[in-house]
């Protein structure tokens, strides 16, 4: 049987391997790589699940939910367990991971019959709903079933997805401009993840389904010690903005990737563009106003944020609104202050570094 040779960077040894060995069974053969049970590698940079199966000389660096990737791999099989769940319980509703929370997910279960939320008002009961899809998850869990990925044709994944009742997973994969495409699988129910999937439902240990105001939380582990969950702190201010980010997405229509393909090929691309226009004009006129309730007290008015992200663009529109309202408004922005080019701090790679304090001409 011909061999290949395989550096593994965790340990720093030079192996001789058959060809098409899987990373699950290299890992088996080597020393303890992490510190907690390996989920993925490395494979010369590219992030490959435990079933890759290597042919070729490779670099290799197993990793484990303490490694940026590997807790990615971790919240991705999550939501997929969790997806798993919900069906099991209520093959009609539909879930919405809506978007992330401080160490979790926030969610909502809709009702398919009538398009109602799962929550008090719902068709069920939310103690219920929770308490049912959370057993149904260690059932799942307990019973360490392994998440497949296979590559097929894209009209048959299109099936699959069609069966599943998922209409805009469904139109996205329509969309996609090829042959084939990666689908997965876990205890025969289909998804189309973007990203890579730990080897199996056991691996998923910590994690925690609650409510969370009108809808639900999915909790994550902590990255550092991953036995136990991370520490969750209420962010009601957050939380309030993406409330607002996903009553704009709704007004905008295009809650998905799906709904804003099916805009711009109905050539509703301009219309899109001025409403997202006036909806941010309305943002700063709202603020303007808040400020012109508190005049008697704000003096001053200050941006924050990393380089590029708006802070000067955002300085002008609100001055704009300002001065609507009667004021003299005196703007004053960060780049006025960088020192010269040839002055600014590098970052190790050689590129500037316009974060660091050293940038700025202080005095």
């Amino acid at each position: 049987m011909d061999t290949i040779e395989v550096l593994i960077e965790n340990t720093g040894e030079r192996r001789r391997i058959p060809q098409g060995t899987t990373l699950a069974a290299i890992a088996a053969q080597s020393a303890p790589l992490t510190d907690y049970p390996v989920l993925g590698a490395l494979v010369n940079n590219r992030v490959m699940p435990l079933q890759y199966r290597v042919y070729n000389p490779k670099v290799l660096r197993f990793f484990d939910i303490t490694h940026r990737q590997g807790m990615r791999m971790y919240t991705t099989s999550l939501t997929f367990l969790l997806y798993k769940a919900v069906r099991d319980c209520y093959p009609t509703a539909r879930l919405e991971i809506v978007h992330s929370m401080l160490n979790g997910y926030y969610c909502r279960i809709w009702s398919d019959v009538d398009d109602t939320k799962m929550y008090p008002d719902g068709k069920q009961n939310s103690i219920e709903v929770a308490s049912a899809v959370r057993d149904r998850m260690i059932a799942l869990q307990h019973a360490d079933l392994p998440f497949v990925s296979t590559n097929m044709p894209l009209d048959e994944a299109v099936r699959l997805i069609e069966n599943e009742h998922i209409p805009t997973t469904c139109e996205l994969l329509k969309d996609l401009n090829q042959f084939y495409v990666d689908m997965q699988l876990l205890d025969g129910t289909p998804h189309k993840l973007c990203n890579t999937l730990v080897p199996s439902t056991g691996v998923l240990s910590t994690w925690d389904f609650r409510l969370y105001e009108d809808g639900y939380l999915l909790c994550f582990p902590d990255a550092q010690t991953p036995d136990k969950l991370a520490l969750y702190r209420d962010t009601p201010k957050l939380f309030q903005v993406f409330q607002e980010h996903h009553h704009w997405v709704q007004l905008l229509q295009v809650p998905t990737i799906t709904d804003l393909n099916r805009l711009v090929r109905n050539k509703g691309g301009n219309h899109l563009i001025h409403l997202s226009e006036a909806l941010h004009e309305k943002k700063y006129a709202d603020i303007a106003d808040a400020i012109y309730q508190r005049r008697d007290r704000v003096k001053m008015v200050l941006l924050a944020g990393p380089s590029s992200s708006g802070k000067t663009t955002s300085c002008r529109r609100l001055a704009v609104q300002l001065s609507v309202l009667g004021y003299d408004v005196q703007q004053m922005s960060l780049d006025d202050y960088f020192v010269p080019r040839v002055e600014t701090p590098l970052q190790p790679n050689g590129d500037h570094d316009f974060e660091a304090l050293e940038a700025l001409n202080i005095p």
